[in-house]
C-alpha cells in the first residue's frame, strides 16, 4: 500500500457481502475474492454465521439443516485445501432472499472452583482469562471481602468458601 493511500486494508472479510453472496447462493463469489480477501475467508466462521437466521421458522430450520448436511459434516476435512468447494457448498444453503445472520457464541464452560463460580456471577461479561487472572492475583480472604463488598451474605459466602 502506498504512503499517505486513503485506502485502509481491514484484518477481517466483509461479513456483509459475504453472507449476501451465501443467501443469494453466489457460487463465483470465491472466485471473485481479492487474494487477500481469500486468505480472511474462514470457513469454520461463514458457517457459524449462516447457520443462524434471525427470521421465521422455515428459513431457520432451513438455513441450520442445509449447513449441517452441506457443510458441517466435512467441513474439518476439507477445511486447510479446499476453501473454494467449502465455499460452493456454503453458498448452496441460500434461500435466494437476503437474510440476517447472527453471531451464536460458543457454550461457556464450566467453572472449575467454587471461587470461579462466584466470580463469574459477579462479573458475567467477563472473559475467562480474566476471570483466572482475578483468581491468580487475589487471595481466598481478598475475594470473600469483594463478595461482601457486593452485599452478598454469610449463607452464599459459606457455599463459596
Amino acid at each position: 500500500m502506498e504512503r499517505g493511500s486513503s485506502i485502509k486494508m481491514s484484518k477481517f472479510l466483509d461479513l456483509k457481502s459475504t453472507l449476501k453472496a451465501v443467501d443469494m447462493r453466489d457460487k463465483d463469489f470465491y472466485d471473485k475474492m481479492s487474494d487477500e480477501d481469500k486468505k480472511k475467508y474462514s470457513p469454520y466462521m461463514l458457517m457459524r454465521y449462516t447457520a443462524s437466521v434471525k427470521s421465521d421458522q422455515f428459513y431457520t430450520e432451513h438455513y441450520i439443516e442445509t449447513v449441517n448436511e452441506c457443510v458441517n459434516k466435512n467441513l474439518w476435512t476439507l477445511s486447510k485445501s479446499h476453501k473454494k468447494l467449502l465455499w460452493m457448498l456454503t453458498s448452496m444453503c441460500g434461500a435466494f432472499q437476503v437474510m440476517f445472520h447472527p453471531w451464536l457464541a460458543g457454550p461457556k464452560k464450566e467453572a472449575k472452583n467454587k471461587q470461579e463460580k462466584m466470580l463469574r456471577e459477579l462479573y458475567p461479561n467477563k472473559k475467562l482469562d480474566e476471570i483466572e487472572l482475578m483468581l491468580h492475583i487475589n487471595d481466598k480472604k481478598e475475594l470473600k471481602q469483594l463478595a461482601k463488598d457486593y452485599g452478598y451474605d454469610d449463607k452464599q459466602l459459606k457455599d463459596w468458601f
